[in-house]
């Protein structure tokens, strides 16, 4: 079972096979890894649970749009992959977020270019949505008229108004966790030291945070 623990003595003084550092996306996904093989697995995390770069980034779980622009369509079909795979195993953690993009007729933002990187991504999007339940799909992005996009957003600037690209986008409301397994996680809020032990040797790492002392 997961435990969220804000006193680090509490924690201590048991054996981890695994401890991860970081408690962003890329620190919860490790955590899944490491649950999934049954590992007991502690998780440490200097602030709150995704308060870094996984905040920053609005916690969008993108399907690899931008990445057609340089027409990487390896890297945005496996983004489109990870995607379906969050909306497969975490429905409850993922919402269609729709997006809209005002064009302009002028580099990127052009009618046209964004027509083609729409088409190009609801092609490559197919073969996600066909493992996700019908009401779990990413709807196909659209292009819509000047009219449109002002009854959409009313204060958009006018001048030069083409249409606008009309998109769904996934953001995480939460960073996913095991529902079950022997981990813990530990926030120390910029207090405390945590000194774990394990069975070769300690780790007994300090560092500054705010005035307080962590690992």
């Amino acid at each position: 079972m997961t435990r969220i623990i804000r006193e680090p003595a509490l924690a201590a003084d048991e054996v981890y096979d695994v401890v991860i550092v970081g408690g962003g996306i890329y620190g919860a996904m490790l955590l899944l890894i490491a649950a999934a093989h049954d590992l007991k697995t502690i998780l440490i995390e200097k602030n709150d649970f995704g308060s870094g770069v996984s905040f920053n980034s609005l916690r969008i779980i993108h399907g690899g749009l931008r990445y057609l622009q340089s027409l990487d369509l390896r890297q945005s079909d496996t983004m489109i992959a990870e995607r379906a795979w969050f909306l497969k195993n975490f429905p409850e953690l993922i919402a269609h977020l729709p997006c809209l993009m005002p064009l302009y007729n002028r580099g990127l933002r052009r009618r046209s270019t964004m027509s083609f990187a729409l088409w190009l991504d609801n092609l490559l999007s197919k073969r996600g949505n066909a493992a996700l339940e019908g009401s779990r799909h990413i709807p196909p992005g659209r292009i819509i008229s000047p009219g449109q996009v002002e009854q959409l957003f009313p204060l958009v600037n006018r001048a030069g108004l083409q249409g606008g690209g009309n998109l769904a986008r996934c953001p995480c409301s939460r960073l996913p966790a095991p529902a079950d397994g022997d981990v813990a996680l530990v926030s120390l809020n910029g207090r405390g030291r945590l000194k774990l032990r394990g069975g070769a040797g300690s780790s007994d790492k300090q560092n500054r945070c705010g005035g307080g002392r962590w690992l």
